[in-house]
């Protein structure tokens, strides 16, 4: 069966992709992989692995199967092989493509005249019988193997091109991955979904000479870890962590909102990676909204505009999610983990440079003034100078479980002894850990400081002020209708966050955002 000229290009071109392929997956892999545990977000695994290497795989697969075809129809055709070779190679073709298929190619397509083991008798009379003009200045031995030096060189130049494409384009793929296109694209949002009547809402704020109602918003869907807030104020400005319309998101980012607290104009969005969000007065810090299988990264973006600050990768090593981030002191402090290894990351706000870094720890919470925080869910511990341990079960005598992450201030450490009950709140003198008051009321939400006063919910669902020098209750504003005796504080998150006489209060059962003002 004789191939024209054309064909045998086609045919040759196509196995030597074949042979390339493997070679050109496996230093894609190795690439991948190697970015990935460096955190290097330059390779992204998921971006790649979408709109690149899935595709090329599908339609490899589909191109063997059709060589798979033309390589057993042309054996079946092929009288002059002998049987013994047709044999072996229709089993070679099928079994061991990746071998088969370029022997047989080079034997029997790309040669004039096969050799004699593997012909008929009769067909290798004819070729005895056949005239060869046989090319003048090469010696036997390279017309014999420069095909298949030429078919071994063309499939390493394709792999090393392709592998060179993969690189020169991963940069822009990691950018289509964070714009959404692996998954549900993030809505523009405009504005919150303001409540316009009160009386429809699910939690309304009662009558009260100490606080005023700015407004409420629906839709919002955000929730609490370790009873840190994802919302916070900063002048007129609440930053948000979570999903802000109706339809259900699906999604494994979060979107990053600023909303003008006397509109619900949203000023600007971004895509975290978690609804971790900490402030100061010029930035807001979040997590990035990387690929879920890399490493993940801390990120500043100004918090009036949104831009980009600065942005640090972590290890893949210790650092595919994050458990804790929030402000101490002059530093940035982030908790993560990765496979039951856990790290801990003192970050200087301003630049984003590492200042200390602790592998292996799932307690440090701080690090500052050289001096270390653990908080181990019931007992306080401050290593370093002065250090001290604050015992709160056994002031308590009770237990309810693991407790959020403390509030640290710059001369109190406030702690709930509970992460999935409502619980009472402990102050203690940073210098020593000696109890400065506790308040023995049911704190259902994170805490919010405001200047000397300290705000939370209730497990009656009253936002509560006390003063944050004594713990003494300073005013309180119920919501009608309480939360019932059966709430779910584990799954329904309740969370306050205060600036500047402002108050964000949040119901998650309800998906309700009520704004406040402090009344003097």
């Amino acid at each position: 069966m004789t191939l024209s000229n054309p064909i045998k290009w086609l045919v040759l071109a196509s196995t030597t992709w074949l042979l390339a392929y493997p070679v050109f997956f496996l230093v894609v892999w190795l690439l991948l992989f190697q970015g990935m545990f460096a955190g290097n977000s330059a390779f992204p695994l998921s971006g790649l692995l979408s709109s690149f290497l899935f595709p090329l795989q599908c339609l490899t697969a589909i191109l063997q199967l059709a060589l798979l075809a033309f390589y057993l129809f042309h054996i079946l055709r092929n009288q002059s092989a002998s049987e013994a070779a047709r044999i072996g190679f229709a089993l070679a073709v099928f079994i061991m493509p990746y071998l088969g298929m370029p022997a047989y190619f080079y034997l029997f397509i790309w040669r004039d005249y096969p050799p004699r083991w593997a012909l008929t008798p009769q067909a290798w009379s004819v070729v005895q019988a056949t005239p060869r003009v046989r090319p003048i200045g090469l010696p036997a031995w390279i017309r014999r193997w420069l095909p298949l030096a030429i078919v071994i060189g063309i499939a390493f130049v394709a792999t090393a091109a392709l592998v060179a494409v993969v690189v020169s384009i991963a940069p822009v793929l990691s950018r289509v991955a964070q714009d959404g296109f692996y998954e549900p694209k993030p809505p523009e949002y405009n504005t919150l979904a303001r409540i316009s009547d009160m009386t429809s809402a699910t939690y309304q704020p009662s009558t009260s000479k100490d606080f005023q109602h700015v407004s409420s918003f629906s839709e919002v869907r955000t929730w609490r870890y370790s009873k840190q807030s994802p919302i916070a104020i900063q002048g007129d400005t609440l930053i948000a962590a979570g999903y802000f319309n109706a339809q259900t998101a699906s999604r494994t980012t979060v979107d990053l909102v600023a909303i003008d607290l006397h509109t619900g104009n949203v000023r600007w969005q971004a895509v975290a990676g978690d609804n971790y969000i900490a402030i100061d007065s010029e930035r807001v810090y979040y997590i990035s909204g990387r690929d879920p299988f890399a490493a993940v990264s801390i990120v500043a973006s100004d918090i009036n505009t949104g831009d980009l600050i600065w942005e640090t990768p972590l290890p893949y090593e210790t650092a595919i999610g994050v458990e804790y981030l929030a402000l101490v002191d002059d530093t940035l402090a982030a908790r993560t983990y990765h496979r039951g290894n856990a790290a801990f990351y003192s970050i200087e706000p301003q630049t984003g440079t590492i200042l200390n870094s602790v592998t292996g720890s799932d307690s440090i919470v701080a690090m500052s003034r050289g001096q270390t925080i653990e908080w181990y869910g019931d007992t306080l511990v401050l290593r370093g100078q002065g250090g001290w341990t604050a015992d709160l079960e056994t002031e308590r005598g009770v237990y309810d479980y693991t407790s959020g992450a403390p509030y640290i201030l710059d001369d109190a450490v406030i702690v709930q002894n509970g992460y999935y009950t409502a619980a009472p709140v402990t102050a203690l003198d940073r210098s020593d850990g000696h109890t400065l008051w506790r308040y023995e009321g049911r704190s259902a939400s994170n805490l919010a400081v405001d200047g000397t006063s300290l705000f939370f919910l209730d497990d009656r669902g009253t936002l509560v002020e006390l003063d944050l020098a004594t713990g003494e209750v300073v005013a309180s504003l119920p919501f009608v209708p309480q939360l019932p005796t059966d709430f779910d504080f584990a799954n329904d998150s309740l969370l306050v966050a205060a600036q500047g006489g402002r108050l964000a209060v949040y119901f998650e059962d309800a998906e309700q955002l009520t704004l406040l003002q402090r009344i003097p």
